[in-house]
């Protein structure tokens, strides 16, 4: 007998208002994965106790709909969900986005975070089903442990991944099996690395280079140095391709593996500093001397440059410039010489 029978019958049998106790202490309470999302565990407890819909336990717990499905689970909604699962003492909070990425600074909180919809490990989902917290940071698009691809879409019809789809194992809008999508074996050593690296730093606060001393930090040289990568080929070792970071510039929206190869090439930009720092600008150069482009692209690079904690950077871009300079390559106007 499944569990919305049970439920039907327990409602006939003591009543509407016996019932609702019943739903504040959910019959059916799987154990909460190690490195599972809150977000994931909050929708297999709906799919387990077989409600109609996620509205009603959000309700129950205090939520909004957005709160639900991107781990954002205020103290009061953790106090409410272990209440329903008998487990007062368990550290729910931990599985939130606020607890994994909260040494973070709050103005790059938000731009890491994937909202929404999730990605996901076909492989791994087909050895345990459920949703890892990791999967939802948005540089983040290579399982670690299988060197795969994460899944950001339906793999036939491209459509968005809900939770609600993902704890059914299949798409809403076709109908194909969510732990059935071909996935990729990733070959490139550089991005790996820099994948792993990043991962590291997040979970266990490892340095992700020499001169980077936080994960905040890193997001700020990356963002800065996007504005000297975009349009390059890669310098990663691949042989087809440009690279792109912010968004995907065909469909105006984020693209996990682009930005995830956008990151490498910053890893790889600074792995031998300043060799490759340096080829990194003759590069630049090359592309868009005499473009529109060309000046405010420095000029964006510098405005992070110029950050105390980027003085290293400042002094071996200012030692390029000048020699830049006294070949006549480029002109002295630029504000680092102010």
């Amino acid at each position: 007998m499944n569990g919305l029978m049970v439920f039907k019958k327990i409602f006939i049998k003591i009543g509407r208002k016996k019932m609702c106790n019943i739903i504040n202490h959910l019959p059916l309470r799987p154990t909460i994965e190690k490195d599972e999302s809150i977000s994931g565990y909050f929708f297999r407890l709906v799919y387990k106790n077989c409600f109609n819909s996620a509205n009603t336990l959000i309700k129950e717990l205090g939520l909004s709909y957005t709160q639900a499905v991107n781990s954002d689970f205020p103290l009061s909604a953790i106090e409410n969900l272990s209440i329903r699962t008998n487990t007062q003492n368990y550290p729910y909070y931990k599985h939130t986005y606020a607890w994994r990425l909260r040494l973070i600074t709050s103005d790059w909180f938000n731009k890491v975070l994937l909202k929404n919809k999730i990605k996901y490990c076909p492989v791994c989902i087909s050895l345990k089903h459920y949703h890892r917290l990791h999967w939802g940071i948005h540089p983040l698009h290579l399982c670690l442990i299988h060197k795969t691809r994460l899944q950001d879409c339906c793999a036939t019809c491209s459509s968005p991944i809900t939770h609600s789809n993902f704890i059914r194992n299949e798409c809403e809008a076709c109908n194909s099996k969510l732990e059935n999508a071909n996935f990729e074996i990733c070959q490139n050593a550089l991005l790996l690395e820099s994948q792993k690296r990043m991962y590291e730093a997040l979970l266990n606060q490892n340095l992700i280079l020499p001169n980077i001393d936080s994960f905040s930090e890193y997001l700020k040289l990356a963002y800065g140095s996007f504005h000297l990568l975009i349009g390059a080929k890669h310098f990663i070792g691949m042989k087809e391709g440009v690279i792109i970071a912010f968004y995907n510039q065909s469909n105006h929206r984020k693209n996990g593996y682009d930005e995830a190869l956008a990151y490498a090439n910053v890893y790889w930009m600074y792995k031998n500093f300043p060799y490759n720092f340096y080829f990194v600008l003759n590069d630049f150069i090359s592309r868009n001397k005499g473009s529109r482009n060309f000046y405010p692209r420095l000029k964006k690079f510098e405005f992070f440059v110029q950050s105390s904690e980027f003085i290293w950077l400042e002094r071996a871009y200012r030692s390029f410039l000048l020699q830049k300079c006294e070949e006549g390559t480029i002109k002295k106007d630029l504000s680092i010489f102010n």
